[in-house]
């Protein structure tokens, strides 16, 4: 199934995850999305990570590098790989 759809059956499991491993579509807009919406099934304290990040594939940074900015964390980039952690339940958020 697509992200997007595997997404919904989480959501609707009510699943909560403390690991998320993206590596779908290539385009911005669906990193973008996957992004976002994983990220709301992500545990406080969690771990998003991603793949295909650099030079081959431009709008996949492009997605990580704005969808940090915009949740106000840290991107940590190793070779094509990206993390983003999600700030604990003690951290205010």
């Amino acid at each position: 199934m697509s992200s997007e759809v595997a997404y919904h059956v989480l959501k609707q499991l009510k699943v909560s995850l403390d690991l998320v491993h993206i590596d779908a579509g290539h385009e911005y807009e669906s990193v973008s999305g996957d992004l976002r919406r994983y990220w709301s099934l992500l545990r406080p304290g969690g771990v998003l990570i991603g793949d295909d990040y650099g030079k081959f594939w431009p709008e996949v940074a492009q997605a990580a590098d704005e969808f940090s900015r915009d949740v106000e964390q840290r991107l940590m980039v190793h070779d094509c790989k990206y993390v983003i952690h999600k700030p604990a339940a003690s951290d205010g958020t």
